[in-house]
C-alpha cells in the first residue's frame, strides 16, 4: 500500500484491478456515461452522474470511503462503472493509477483531487464529458432548480394545429425547450397519444419530471436524452 507514513486507509488497498473491474474500466469509457453537477460535501465531493441507461447517481468521494448509489456498488466487488467514470474521465487519472481501482483513497490521495474538482479550471477540463445543454436543463428541472427555460416569443405557429398563438393566456410553454403550445392543443394531444411529453423535444410536461424524484427509482432523465431514449 502506497499510503503515506501514518496514513490510514478507509477500506482495504487493493494492489491491481480484478477481472470485473477492468471489464467495469472498459464500460466507464464505452458507455454512454455524463457527468452532470459536483457540490462540496464537507471535506469531500460529491457529483452526479448520468448513467447509461438515463439514471442519475450519485457518486461521493469521501475520507471515510467512496460509494456510488447505483446496484453494482450496493452489491460488493470493487468500485462501479460510474465511480470509475468520475477517476478516469472527470478527474483524469491514468488507467494504472492505483488510485482507480480503490473503494477509499487516504487523505493525501483524496485532498489534491478535492482541491482539483473546486479549481476555477475544472468547469473547462470537465467540458469534454459533461451532458449537453438539453440534458442538463432537465436536470436543473427534476432537482427542483429555479433556472427556468426562457419561453420562446409570441405570435408562434403552434406546433400541433399549425395554427397562430397569438397570446399568452390561450398557450402553455415547455420549460425545457421553452416551445409554445396551444393549452387546449397540448392536452388534446396529450389525451390522444397517452403521452404527458412537450411535442416539440418530448420532455415531461409540468408535472411529470418531477414524479420520478419523489419515487424510490433513481431520477432518470433519458426523457431528456435522444441518445438515452434510443438505448
Amino acid at each position: 500500500d502506497p499510503k503515506l507514513p501514518g496514513e490510514k486507509r478507509p477500506t482495504r488497498f487493493v494492489p491491481k484491478p480484478s477481472a470485473r473491474v477492468q471489464e467495469r474500466i472498459d464500460r466507464a469509457f464505452g458507455h454512454r456515461l455524463y457527468f452532470l453537477a459536483r457540490s462540496e460535501s464537507g471535506p469531500g465531493e460529491k457529483l452526479d452522474v448520468l448513467g447509461s441507461t438515463g439514471n442519475v447517481y450519485h457518486v461521493d468521494l469521501q475520507p471515510q470511503g467512496n460509494s456510488c448509489t447505483c446496484l453494482d456498488f450496493a452489491k460488493g466487488g470493487g468500485v462501479c462503472k460510474h465511480l470509475l467514470f468520475v477517476t478516469l474521465r472527470v478527474l483524469k487519472l491514468a488507467r494504472d493509477d492505483h488510485r482507480v481501482w480503490q473503494t477509499g483513497f487516504t487523505s493525501s490521495e483524496l485532498a489534491p483531487l478535492v482541491e482539483k474538482l473546486r479549481s476555477e479550471e475544472f468547469r473547462a477540463a470537465a467540458a469534454g464529458v459533461q451532458a449537453d445543454a438539453t440534458i442538463m436543463r432537465g436536470y436543473r428541472k427534476v432537482q427542483g432548480s429555479q433556472d427556468a427555460v426562457e419561453r420562446q416569443p409570441l405570435p408562434a405557429d403552434c406546433p400541433i394545429c399549425f395554427e397562430q398563438i397569438e397570446s399568452e393566456e390561450a398557450a402553455e410553454f415547455c420549460r425545457t425547450c421553452g416551445h409554445n403550445v396551444h393549452a387546449d392543443c397540448r392536452r388534446r394531444w396529450a389525451a390522444a397519444s397517452g403521452q404527458s411529453s412537450c411535442p416539440m423535444c418530448r420532455s415531461p410536461w409540468g408535472e411529470a419530471a418531477s414524479k420520478a424524484s419523489e419515487a424510490d427509482a433513481p431520477v432518470n432523465l433519458a426523457a431528456y436524452s435522444a441518445e438515452h431514449r434510443e438505448a
